[in-house]
C-alpha cells in the first residue's frame, strides 16, 4: 500500500537566500560554503540558495555552482547575459522564489551569522514583512569616504524628507515575508537606490510591517568606493522617488 504523501502544512517551511553576483572573485563558492552552512545546518527550514548571475563574463560561475551542489547546497540558478544592476538582479531572484521567508544578501555574505539569525527571527515571529538591516556607527568607520557620504546623506533624507520609519535603507541584508515579496516586485529601479524605493513603497502600505533589525559587518570585509558614474545616474532615480513621494 502506497504511503500517503505528507500534508503541505507538515512540510518544513522554506527559506530562500537570494544572492546577486557580477564577475565574482575566484573561490567565491568557498565563502558561501563557510558562511551559509551554519545557517543551513542549524535552521529547521528547508534552505534554497537562489544565485542570480547578473551578466558575469569572467567564466568562473558555472564550475563554482557545481561545487556548491556537490557540497549538498540546494541551488537555483538564474542567468542572463547583460549586466543590469543589483536591483534588477534581486527582482529576478525574488520572482523565482517560492519560500515562505526570503533573505537578500551579497556574494561575500558580509554580515555576521548573528545578524542573519536576527533577520530570520524577525520574519518568523510575524513581526516583519520587510526586515531591514540597520548598520551601527562602527560600520561607517571602515568604509570608503564616498560610501560614507552617500549613506549619511540618505539617512538624513530618509528621516527629514521622506519621514521613513527606518534611517538606513541601503543595508545589504534584508528579509521579506510573502507580503514583503509583493512590495519588492513593485520596485523599478535597477541599481543602487532600489532599496530606498522598496522601503518607500512599503511605508505607504499600512498593511506592511517594516522592522529595523540591528546588524554587524563581519571583520575584515572591504567595501569598494562608489564611482561618480554610479552616483550620477542614481540622482535621476532619486528624483523619481521624490516625485512619487509628492504625487
Amino acid at each position: 500500500m502506497k504511503a500517503d504523501s505528507p500534508k503541505e502544512d507538515m512540510l518544513p517551511e522554506q527559506l530562500d537566500i537570494i544572492i546577486p553576483m557580477y564577475n565574482p572573485p575566484k573561490g567565491w563558492s568557498g565563502v558561501l560554503i563557510e558562511r551559509l552552512r551554519p545557517i543551513i545546518e542549524k535552521t529547521h527550514h528547508l534552505v534554497k540558495v537562489i544565485l542570480v548571475n547578473d551578466g558575469s563574463n569572467n567564466g568562473n560561475v558555472a564550475s563554482e555552482i557545481d561545487l556548491l551542489q556537490h557540497q549538498g547546497f540546494e541551488i537555483k540558478s538564474v542567468q542572463y547575459t547583460q549586466n543590469q544592476g543589483k536591483g534588477y538582479a534581486l527582482r529576478q531572484g525574488v520572482r523565482e522564489s517560492a519560500g515562505k521567508y526570503l533573505m537578500l544578501t551579497d556574494i561575500d555574505i558580509p554580515f555576521t551569522e548573528q545578524s542573519m539569525w536576527a533577520i530570520l527571527k524577525s520574519l518568523e515571529s510575524s513581526q516583519a514583512d520587510l526586515a531591514l538591516g540597520q548598520r551601527d556607527d562602527s560600520y561607517y568607520e571602515n568604509i570608503p569616504d564616498s560610501r560614507k557620504r552617500m549613506s549619511k546623506w540618505l539617512s538624513v533624507v530618509n528621516s527629514k524628507i521622506f519621514r521613513l520609519p527606518v534611517r538606513d535603507t541601503q543595508c545589504g541584508l534584508k528579509g521579506l515575508s510573502r507580503k514583503g515579496k509583493e512590495i519588492f516586485l513593485q520596485t523599478t529601479i535597477n541599481r543602487y537606490l532600489f532599496d530606498l524605493e522598496m522601503v518607500f513603497l512599503g511605508s505607504k502600505n499600512k498593511d506592511v510591517k517594516l522592522i529595523p533589525v540591528p546588524v554587524v559587518l563581519r571583520k575584515g570585509i572591504q567595501l569598494s568606493n562608489m564611482r561618480l558614474k554610479v552616483i550620477l545616474p542614481e540622482l535621476m532615480n532619486f528624483l523619481k522617488i521624490v516625485i512619487k513621494h509628492w504625487v
